[in-house]
């Protein structure tokens, strides 16, 4: 394919890939339902066979693109685990503030959004997500991945988010956990 960017992109030699495991839709609010039970061992689990999914998803992208004799780097892998953010706490915050009624459905759904919100702070507390990304690290470099950017090891920048996994998760990860 050439045209007027062809010698520019002849000039790409790397691509990226979003090497993630563990994005379950947690800040889906229509999924709710399907998080009103959680534990961190449940969890856990839901982690871990993401796994599979995003191992085969990085093996096929790999694949095609070592053809084409370009290299891979992932461009945001890691665990991602994020909680909550419904803006259901906001809400309920916001009409306390106001001194006005909160419904009670309402109440409910904030309730439910800090307990998802907690659950997942201790997965990202766990010792097996450690476990989990030093494996996935592993199996990166096995199938011949390169550069492996963890950029989900920050933490959401946005106060009202209430939620700080990726800072504990760092924490984890480097041994660093503060209790």
């Amino acid at each position: 394919y050439k045209d007027q960017a062809g010698t520019l992109l002849e000039k790409v030699d790397v691509v990226s890939i979003y090497g993630n495991f563990g994005d379950l839709d947690w800040e889906d609010s229509e999924k709710l339902e399907q998080f009103k039970d959680i534990t961190v061992d449940s969890a856990l689990q839901l982690v871990r066979r993401s796994i599979l999914d995003s191992q085969l998803r990085i093996n096929d992208f790999l694949s095609q693109v070592q053809s084409l004799g370009l290299g891979v780097v992932s461009g945001g892998g890691g665990p991602d685990i994020r909680g909550p953010r419904y803006g259901w706490r906001a809400k309920v915050r916001q009409l306390l503030q106001q001194q006005k009624p909160i419904e009670p459905d309402l109440k409910l759904k904030a309730e439910l959004e800090a307990k998802i919100a907690n659950v997942l702070l201790q997965v990202n507390r766990h010792p097996q997500i450690k476990d989990l990304m030093l494996d996935h690290l592993r199996r990166w470099f096995a199938i011949g991945g390169k550069t492996f950017i963890a950029q989900n090891l920050m933490a959401h920048p946005a106060p009202e988010a209430e939620f700080q996994g990726h800072v504990v998760l760092l924490e984890n990860l480097l041994g660093n956990e503060q209790n």
